[in-house]
């Protein structure tokens, strides 16, 4: 399996995991709003938490961490894996 497909379904499980936890909160599946001039993601930050949770956890700490990126032919002069992408802060 292409591993950028298995990275999207972590991440889409990750994502569920969040709309789960945004259900069950206090607050229930809250949307975004201003409230006294504060943005309050609400329940995307909850979605978007959760995804980039699942992937990282299994990118550098699961099975995703040994996942070749690059094709074996080039593997000689190069190896990526998806623990050595750098992380966009």
């Amino acid at each position: 399996m292409n591993p950028w497909v298995c990275a999207l379904l972590i991440a889409t499980a990750g994502a569920l995991g969040g709309v789960v936890n945004a259900l069950i909160s206090d607050n229930g599946f809250a949307l975004p709003r201003r409230v006294a001039g504060v943005w309050c993601p609400g329940a995307v930050s909850n979605i978007l938490i959760g995804a980039f949770a699942a992937f990282s956890s299994w990118a550098f700490y699961g099975s995703g961490a040994s996942v070749e990126l690059v094709d074996k032919t080039t593997r000689a002069v190069i190896s990526l894996r998806f623990s050595a992408l750098p992380v966009l802060s």
